[in-house]
């Protein structure tokens, strides 16, 4: 059963009165939050370091192919693609693109301002 706070009036500034029991509760779930907080805040910045590596490895795996990406390599769809075969570089290479595309779609961050736009087929 949950109880209820008491609201009271001192020097004229409503507050709410909680059991020191209670408000042992909710400091230690504020601790946590803070906790877990932090936790998601250096996962998104490895998610994010990830996918710039995988743009970087990407774009080395283009080079060995003058920029031959197989059309739509960049688009991230909702079900994860097999990996593709050892040697095929094009596929190899339109998976990273897209494995690094989804790591900013959970991180909310855009491709890094300094860095190339990926290349496509012409």
């Amino acid at each position: 059963m949950r109880r209820q706070a008491h609201e009271v009036m001192v020097n004229g500034t409503p507050m709410v009165a909680v059991p020191a029991k209670d408000l042992d509760g909710l400091l230690a779930t504020r601790r946590q939050l803070g906790s877990q907080n932090a936790r998601m805040h250096r996962m998104r910045d490895v998610l994010t370091e990830a996918a710039e590596f995988l743009d970087a490895l990407a774009d080395a795996l283009a080079d060995d192919l003058d920029g031959a990406v197989p059309p739509g390599g960049t688009a991230a769809g909702p079900q994860r693609s097999p990996l593709p075969r050892p040697g095929d570089r094009s596929e190899l290479t339109a998976s990273i693109r897209e494995r690094a595309e989804r790591m900013r779609a959970v991180t909310g961050r855009p491709r890094s301002a300094g860095a190339p736009a990926p290349r496509s087929a012409s």
